[in-house]
């Protein structure tokens, strides 16, 4: 029983150690940085900013007022990069903008752009 009670000491102290270590040569940022890119933001790329955008290019572009609906626009991620997403904007089935997201990058949508590339196809 005492030898077991000595090992938790000993691992909760390891513990502390790394932890402090960690902290001390400041390497908490560069950790969540890589796992943010590694795992997280590739997951997110495919999943999450799509729907995202979808309702953002909606609502930012003002895209009721061509009587479009949010179903009307489908967002694709069409290729994935280590720290880069790639997505397609479609309107009604048709391809109109192509952008790019990188990580850590917040990005604003051209709306008059992709407006003219769907009312001139």
């Amino acid at each position: 029983m005492r030898k077991r009670g000595i090992s938790w000491i000993i691992t909760i102290a390891i513990f502390i150690i790394i932890l402090t270590i960690i902290v001390k040569l400041n390497l908490l940022g560069p950790i969540k940085d890589w796992i943010m890119k590694e795992y997280i933001f590739p997951e997110q790329c495919v999943k999450l900013y799509p729907a995202q955008y979808k309702h953002i290019i909606y609502d930012y572009c003002n895209l009721q007022r061509y009587n479009l609906t949010k179903d009307d626009i489908i967002v694709k991620t069409y290729y994935q990069e280590p720290d880069t997403c790639h997505f397609m904007v479609y309107i009604k089935d048709r391809k109109v903008y192509e952008y790019s997201l990188r990580y850590g990058e917040a990005k604003v949508i051209n709306c008059e752009d992709l407006i003219q590339r769907w009312l001139s196809e």
